[in-house]
């Protein structure tokens, strides 16, 4: 087989390949006799017919076709790796010439991995946030957690309050009708939490047990269901009950009920450890973010189109996915956007193609550092993802076996980010 290789603009490569007239003739032989597997011609069994008989049934052209479809995947494949070249994309193939006892010759233009020219990737200046806990910060943890484990305690005579956790029937009515989905029976509702539009649960504020009040709200502009945004409506709510939180006094036994620890001191200073340590996150993951856009604005690479619709297909489907959750389709987003789905991807390309040059320039310092993933470091995430399975980890590396790839990027990932910030200088 003969392969030459053009190189076009944007990382794109047109290769010409010359398949041997003898695989050409292997090829058609397999595909007729495949296709005799499956053709009825009278007087011969399936598979017995004379391959001229066969050919005069089906036509040599479709056997051809047939031939093709083997060849084509294989020698593609061949070409590609005798071509020292990285697909990103499907080829847009055109035959040149094919025939029974005649060479294969195609064309296949295909979009590829671009080449990175790395700018300066160490000695970056990185802010370094300080990380000091106040003791405003521990007693607001505290605080936290007096409110977490309260105990709720029925108000039977008083007013509900700010933070009180309250059982209420509503029904809402615009413009004298029903709103559909607005009302329901025995809500329970903290007050302040926001959970409601704004200004309902302010007004509950101030009722008694047993009342019934009229409240009246706006529902915002930018409500979810267009046929509500920004208009006002009624709800009748009833007050069934008030509950309030009683909050436990900080000392030791506080401690010992909320916590492994036997004093308030000892409690105390562990969330200060923990504070410390979220904030040392925070920072370092500031400071991975700060050197990771510096390196890649310092990168230069022509990036396919290709590549960033494939990402913007990929961006869209995790989007989907969050949509789930708030149960919303991707078609009623769009709706209440007013967008079309190709607006949405023309908005999403920007992003995508920041994503894509990001993994490129990872990839290519971690490959000119010689940054890789040792066995060690393969059989210790294995040994994670065993746990959080909680499987053998002999059953997960059957259940890995096709993905190894994957979590080696990842492990190649996470360490070459680590090595940028550890090559930067923190200020």
């Amino acid at each position: 087989m003969k392969v030459t290789k053009e190189t076009l603009e944007k990382s794109r490569v047109e290769l010409t390949v010359e398949v041997e007239a003898e695989e050409v003739s292997k090829a058609y032989e397999k595909a007729y006799k495949k296709i005799a597997q499956k053709v009825v011609i009278p007087g011969f069994r399936k598979g017995k017919a004379p391959r001229v008989l066969v050919e005069r049934h089906v036509g040599k052209e479709y056997i051809l076709e047939e031939a093709l479809e083997e060849l084509l995947p294989e020698s593609y494949v061949k070409a590609v790796n005798e071509a020292g070249i990285e697909p990103v994309d499907k080829p847009e193939v055109s035959l040149v010439s094919y025939g029974i006892n005649e060479p294969l010759v195609y064309k296949a233009v295909v979009d590829v991995k671009p080449e990175v020219e790395l700018g300066q990737y160490t000695g970056l200046e990185v802010t370094k946030m300080p990380v000091e806990v106040t003791d405003e910060e521990v007693e607001k943890e505290l605080t936290y957690l007096q409110n977490r484990y309260a105990k709720l305690i029925t108000v039977e005579d008083g007013e509900a309050k700010l933070g009180d956790m309250v059982v209420i029937d509503f029904a809402g009515k615009m413009n004298g009708e029903p709103i559909e989905g607005g009302s329901a029976d025995n809500y329970r509702l903290e007050l302040g939490s926001k959970v409601f539009i704004p200004g309902f649960e302010e007004q509950i504020v101030g009722m008694k047990p047993g009342e019934t009040r009229d409240i009246n709200v706006t529902f915002p502009e930018d409500y979810q269901k267009e046929d509500l945004a920004g208009k006002p409506a009624v709800f009748t709510v009833t007050l069934k009950e008030i509950k309030r939180k009683e909050l436990a006094p900080l000392d030791d036994e506080f401690a010992k009920d909320v916590s492994e620890f036997s004093t308030l001191a000892e409690l105390k200073e562990d969330l200060k450890k923990k504070i410390a340590q979220a904030k040392e996150n925070i920072s370092r993951e500031k400071m991975e973010a700060e050197v990771i856009e510096k390196v890649v604005d310092n990168a230069n690479v022509e990036i396919p189109v290709s590549m960033v619709n494939h990402e913007v297909d990929h961006i869209l489907h995790h989007f989907e996915e969050e949509l789930k959750y708030r149960r919303l389709t991707l078609e009623q987003y769009l709706e209440y956007q007013k967008k079309t789905l190709d607006e949405l991807k023309e908005e999403l390309k920007p992003r995508a193609e920041r994503n894509v040059k990001t993994e490129l320039v990872l990839e290519a310092i971690a490959k000119k550092e010689g940054i890789t993933a040792t066995d060690e470091e393969l059989d210790k995430e294995l040994g994670k993802i065993a746990e959080l399975y909680q499987q053998p980890v002999e059953e997960i590396k059957k259940l890995f076996a096709q993905r190894m790839d994957d979590i080696a990027y990842s492990i190649v990932r996470r360490k070459t980010i680590d090595f940028l910030v550890e090559n930067a200088k923190a200020v």
